[in-house]
């Protein structure tokens, strides 16, 4: 698990990889975006993990995957990302060079 050490008033404190919930939360506490605007984002990041490891998983409810330890949003967002792309959902881009759908591969 990762860590960092923070200090306050001369004393060290440790922080353990965030939860989903904890990243949820701080995205809130940061402000700059309506917190509805928030919630949906996450509801909806949560909800496609959820999604697709209950048939599985049967205990990888919404509040559970809010406990799980992911410890930043980009790496949440990467977890999504690759869910969406293999359901056929969203398209992955395609890096130049890359051989194009249907193309022959060698």
């Amino acid at each position: 698990m990762k860590t960092i050490e923070i200090e306050i008033e001369s004393k060290k404190y440790t922080v353990n990889e965030l939860t989903v919930g904890q990243v949820e939360s701080l995205h809130v506490l940061i402000g700059g975006f309506r917190e509805g605007d928030i919630k949906e984002f996450w509801n909806y990041q949560v909800g496609v993990i959820s999604t697709a490891l209950l048939p599985v998983y049967p205990d990888m409810k919404p509040e559970k995957i809010r406990t799980l330890r992911v410890g930043d949003v980009q790496t949440m967002k990467n977890i999504v990302k690759r869910i969406m792309v293999f359901s056929g959902l969203i398209v992955e881009e395609v890096q130049a060079g890359d051989p194009q759908p249907g193309e022959a591969q060698p």
